[in-house]
């Protein structure tokens, strides 16, 4: 949350920004490989994920509008909060999407 009064009243950051230093005002953008869930979304099933941004799982990046974790394609992995692809001639595939490794090829 981020205060745009001081301390008299508190907002929620937007959609993929966050903020936990308390009394600061600004709202910073979610870190690389990181999503931030709908802040305005007040079940309890994201209550405590709606003040941070969490990680994507192995084998996912953030989209640069950090809303959304999208898997690696065919071909590529993950390596921090890009898909790369794997390097055939050092013997490597992927088959699958959502790869955080490459396969070797037997």
């Amino acid at each position: 949350m981020a205060s745009d009064q001081g301390f008299a009243e508190c907002n929620l950051c937007p959609s993929a920004r966050y903020n936990n230093e308390t009394g600061r005002t600004a709202c910073d953008i979610c870190p690389p490989r990181t999503i931030r869930v709908n802040p305005y979304d007040q079940s309890a099933e994201y209550a405590a994920e709606a003040m941070e941004c969490n990680l994507c799982d192995p084998g996912y990046v953030s989209v640069s509008t950090r809303l959304s974790c999208e898997p690696c394609s065919l071909g590529k992995y993950q390596v921090d909060d890009d898909c790369v692809g794997c390097n055939v001639t050092a013997n490597v595939v992927q088959q699958s999407q959502g790869a955080s490794t490459c396969d070797r090829c037997e």
